[in-house]
């Protein structure tokens, strides 16, 4: 097999992707929505009897539960009752799901289990809230009344979503059967957005790129939370009713700032102005909100009108950014490298918009929402790490091969230089070595018979050796690289790597570079291959140039881009160490950042 093919089959494509995300997600409705977990769980067959019908009102009208708060207005209070099965099996319990009410439980005219408003930061509100009403087998058959409160449930949507005779674990797993699935993909989507933060703090602070990855995976974690908690199986699990709740209605409000930096990140051109923007507001929408709840008194679910706008606006902003970078980029003829982004962003948006559709025409007869949106997320996460990955080897793969090249280079170089020398050699010293032999093997000869013209020979052969060892050591001095051509042939390959990766790059030089001495030419080095990292990573320049200037007593070294500067310079590792070498070498150095980035350093020549 060649190595071009072997590289076509270790390729990931969209394809593959989606492949093995139906693979999944076909797996997880296999796992959550059939019989099958029932052969896992050895559930012979759950006993439960439904009860969310035939409830009448005190003048036996029959009562909606499902619509109790919408459908029964201008009173504060009802009482709504209904009969027990005829059957109650020992251990089985009253099970009722319950979304934004408060109630008693009366059995024979005895309270047997109270719901009451308790106030947390969103107001009333509670959410999907599951009840396990302790009945027993004598309660079969008798009347159950249930005391419901309304006041705070028709602002809120109140309602029964369930009224349930059977075990509590029966209960529990009708309830994870029913939303498992969208459970589970809320579990994925949590976990990739993990994922994102481990290759961010793992792999991806070597890409070049510089997208904001931290941010886009606190954002998706986020989100995933949302969609776990809007399933209400963590209120089953941990029962914390209100910090879910508070985390319910927070957790979008918080998602939209890091989502817009990690879209400004990706983007080629953009203005810097648009996370600011989205910080600013929402600062603003928290500081409203806060005030109309705990000085005005207003349920936070009463302030859709007001976080709605906000929702609306991010949404328009975003789409406003990734239209101006569409347009910088044709304009300029710059590949966005985002096909995987937009590919995934369509599965997204119209798993969003089926769930938006569904809920317009069906409304509260699907038990979870959000479904549709959930697998869209996942497909939408899935080809964006896949595209970080992708991105990641690309370059590993351009790196190894550079430094194939290099070596290569190198050893050619070395091997030319290995011939050049033995060439040289062999012209200027092969005859004299042979001579100085032939003349050693004659004065052996006549050092019995004319010791005193041997002498004169051997003193000869000395003399020859000893120029032939001059001439050797003219001969290495000469082919010893110089120091600064050396650098310069470093400082070139680094512009060629920065063209390699699609940033334009030019190296400039003035006056004498013979004088710049050994030490300076490391430090020069040294702080060139920092701040072209640092531009590469973070300035999004298309151009960098480094120049070097040799004046009478100073050397100047000069690195510059045009891209989108910084506010405010943090003394990191880096910049840090620029600054120490610099000063070792009692030069100077100042940053700038009024149109791009540059390094400024003065070095002197030490006489």
């Amino acid at each position: 097999m060649t190595e071009e093919k072997a590289g076509t089959e270790r390729r990931i494509t969209i394809t593959g992707i989606l492949y093995g995300t139906v693979i999944m997600v076909l797996l997880l409705f296999l796992v959550t929505c059939t019989d099958f977990s029932d052969g896992i769980r050895n559930y012979p067959g759950t006993h439960y009897q439904p009860c969310i019908d035939g409830w009448s009102g005190e003048k036996n009208e029959p009562v909606n539960m499902r619509k109790i708060a919408t459908e029964i207005k201008e009173v504060p209070k009802i009482r709504v009752h209904r009969k027990l099965p005829e059957e109650i099996l020992p251990g089985e319990m009253l099970n009722i799901s319950s979304h934004n009410l408060f109630f008693d439980v009366y059995v024979d005219g005895t309270c047997i289990y109270r719901y009451e408003p308790v106030e947390n930061l969103t107001g009333y509100g509670t959410g999907d809230v599951y009840h396990t009403v302790p009945v027993t087998s004598q309660d079969a058959g008798k009347e159950v009344v249930l005391d419901v409160e309304l006041e705070h449930a028709r602002r809120n949507g109140g309602r029964f979503s369930d009224v349930v005779v059977c075990s509590t674990q029966d209960f529990y797993y009708l309830i994870f059967r029913e939303r498992g699935f969208a459970f589970l993909l809320s579990g994925l989507i949590i976990f990739l957005g993990m994922s994102i933060l481990v290759f961010h703090f793992t792999i991806a602070r070597k890409n070049t790129e510089s997208y904001d990855l931290f941010s886009f995976g606190i954002s998706v974690i986020m989100i995933g939370l949302w969609t776990m908690i809007e399933t209400d199986v963590p209120q089953l699990l941990i029962r914390m009713t209100n910090a879910l709740r508070v985390l319910d209605y927070t957790l979008l409000l918080f998602m939209i700032y890091p989502v817009e930096r990690f879209i400004y990140s990706i983007t080629k051109k953009s203005n810097p102005l648009h996370p600011k923007i989205s910080f600013g507001l929402l600062i603003v929408i928290m500081t409203i909100a806060l005030i109309a709840r705990f000085v005005y008194g207003l349920d936070m679910h009463s302030m859709m009108g007001l976080i709605m706008p906000y929702y609306a606006f991010s949404i328009f902003q975003i789409g406003w950014m990734l239209v101006q970078n569409r347009r910088y980029c044709r304009k300029n003829g710059i590949d966005e490298g985002l096909h995987f982004f937009y590919f995934g962003a369509i599965f997204f948006l119209g798993g969003g918009l089926i769930d938006v559709i569904r809920y317009i025409f069906i409304g509260k007869e699907i038990s979870v929402n959000g479904n549709f949106l959930r697998i869209g997320l996942t497909i939408f996460l899935f080809t964006l790490l896949v595209q970080m990955v992708e991105i990641y080897i690309k370059k590993e793969m351009a790196v190894r091969e550079e430094r194939k090249k290099t070596l290569l280079m190198a050893e050619n170089r070395i091997l030319t230089e290995r011939a050049e020398l033995s060439q040289t050699l062999h012209d200027r010293l092969g005859h004299s070595i042979n001579g100085s032999i032939y003349q050693l093997e004659a004065g052996k000869l006549l050092l019995e018979k004319d010791p005193e013209k041997a002498r004169g020979m051997i003193q000869a052969v000395i003399d020859q050796l000893r120029t032939g060892m001059d001439e050797i050591r003219a001969i290495l001095r000469k082919e010893r690289p110089e120091k600064n051509k050396m650098a310069l042939i470093h400082l070139q390959k680094l512009c060629a790597d920065c063209k390699a990766k699609g940033m334009e790059a030019e190296l400039q030089t003035e006056g004498n570079l013979s004088v710049i001495p050994d030490d300076l030419w490391e430090i020069i080095l040294d702080n060139c291959y920092e701040a072209v990292s640092n531009s590469m990573k973070y300035s999004k320049a298309k151009k960098i140039e480094l120049r070097i200037m040799v004046m009478n007593q100073m050397v100047r070294c000069v690195v510059s881009d045009n891209g989108i500067g910084c506010s405010r310079i943090i003394d990191g590792m880096g910049i840090s160490g620029m600054r120490q070498r610099i000063r070792a070498a009692g030069g100077t150095i100042s940053f700038e950042s009024e149109a791009g980035f540059l390094v400024n350093m003065l070095l002197p020549l030490k006489k």
